[in-house]
């Protein structure tokens, strides 16, 4: 050590450094003088140098850290730092060691000092880095969906994660919920098979969601619960389900050099979307497509008996006024002529009986003639649709079926009073 003067009466004081010797060993301290004179100081004891060590160096706001320390003096009061935060304080164990946790207070992204220290001076320090949380959660690729493909989620966070996902149809009815999540890594990716709420069993795709081809039409809801440690996050979102466009099947089979007869497609119905617009359900041996009318080159060729026979690139259909919406095709009963009606629709314009489309003859007034039918209610003249007048002779020597239709009510009002005076005079006579 260096030499350390003496006051006047020849007491000194002293600081010295430990040097680098073992351990758990009692060293004796002396001091001579440059007279040789020697004095001994009680045993010292040299120990272990105080350490910290934390359960993890890099974290986040919230998170919990388990500090423990050794070699610390025995029952101290010991207290523990986060920068400039006093943490906790706390007593120390017999031999001078302890166990405490603390959480990550809310303090800005960085590097800082996390420091023990006793009421005797004892410390030490450990490194801790504070990063930046974040998660992103979307559904891979674009949106619409389309029925019959797949749909994968695209995961990004910056910490292993716990996460589940449910996802409900356009009415809120849970469509899918997958089983087991796997905890993501960190920087890592993992592909995970969904549970198929309908068919009840896992995927066949991994990271791979399929879309039933009769899944509902339009928007529906996901729910993403992520647990990092004691910490919650929930994600939302939507995407849209949609028909495949008839063109687009077009386009990959025209490029695949596939006709549709090939691929055994039939038209085998017609529906009406959410939007009131009339499509066409074509069925394939790749499952069904859906059409608007004007991709398929769709025409009504004729009305009979009640029945619409629609022709289209795939074939022709016939179906009943009564399910057909007619609203759809812009249906309008445009005249009547000689017992012939005429029907304008967006997708053609035909000429039927008044019998195929159940024409009815509402009211008359002088000599018109209001009637209703299955595709709209149209005036006219009663000599248009005298065939609907049951029971009313046809004109003769020039007098019109509107007379003769005013004759007979005139005279049920005549006999309907006669009635009535038979009835009263035998009131009074009786």
């Amino acid at each position: 050590m260096d030499d350390v003067p003496t006051d006047e009466i020849g007491n000194l004081t002293a600081t010295f450094n430990v040097p680098e010797v073992s351990v758990a060993t009692d060293y004796i301290v002396r001091a001579v003088d440059a007279e040789g004179n020697e004095r001994e100081f009680s045993p010292f004891a040299v120990t272990e140098k105080p350490t910290i060590t934390l359960s993890a160096n890099i974290g986040f706001v919230g998170d919990t850290i388990i500090v423990t320390g050794l070699h610390f003096s025995a029952n101290a009061k010991c207290t523990i730092w986060f920068g400039t935060i006093n943490i906790t304080s706390f007593t120390t164990g017999s031999d001078g060691s302890f166990s405490k946790s603390f959480k990550v207070p809310d303090v800005p992204v960085g590097k800082y000092k996390v420091k023990a220290e006793d009421e005797y001076g004892k410390s030490a320090t450990a490194d801790f880095t504070v990063k930046e949380f974040f998660i992103e959660i979307r559904p891979r690729g674009h949106s619409p969906y389309y029925r019959g493909e797949t749909i994968s989620f695209y995961i990004n966070s910056s910490v292993p994660l716990s996460i589940t996902i449910s996802i409900n149809d356009t009415d809120g009815y849970p469509f899918w919920k997958d089983v087991s999540w796997l905890t993501i890594p960190w920087n890592g990716y993992y592909g995970v098979r969904y549970w198929d709420q309908y068919e009840g069993v896992m995927s066949a795709y991994e990271g791979l969601w399929y879309i039933p081809h009769d899944a509902p039409l339009g928007t529906w809801t996901w729910v993403a619960v992520v647990t990092y440690g004691s910490t919650t996050k929930k994600f939302s979102g939507t995407f849209e389900v949609a028909d495949v466009p008839y063109t687009t099947i077009i386009t990959k089979l025209d490029e695949l050099g596939v006709s549709l007869s090939e691929v055994n497609a039939t038209l085998s119905g017609l529906i009406t979307d959410v939007e009131g617009n009339l499509k066409a359900y074509i069925d394939t041996s790749l499952g069904p497509i859906i059409a608007s009318l004007d991709e398929i080159n769709a025409k009504l060729v004729s009305i009979e008996n009640g029945v619409a026979e629609i022709s289209t690139a795939v074939g022709d259909i016939k179906v009943s006024l009564d399910a057909l919406d007619l609203s759809a095709i812009n249906a309008k009963l445009e005249s009547i002529e000689d017992g012939i009606a005429t029907v304008s629709t967006s997708i053609g314009t035909v000429q039927t009986t008044l019998d195929d489309i159940n024409a009815k003859v509402v009211s008359i007034d002088g000599n018109v003639a209001t009637v209703k039918t299955d595709v709209g209610t149209v005036k006219t003249s009663v000599d248009e649709v005298k065939d609907l007048l049951e029971g009313v002779p046809p004109a003769i020597s020039g007098v019109t079926t509107a007379v003769w239709i005013a004759v007979i009510l005139s005279l049920v009002a005549a006999i309907a009073a006669i009635a009535a005076v038979v009835v009263v005079q035998r009131k009074i006579a009786g």
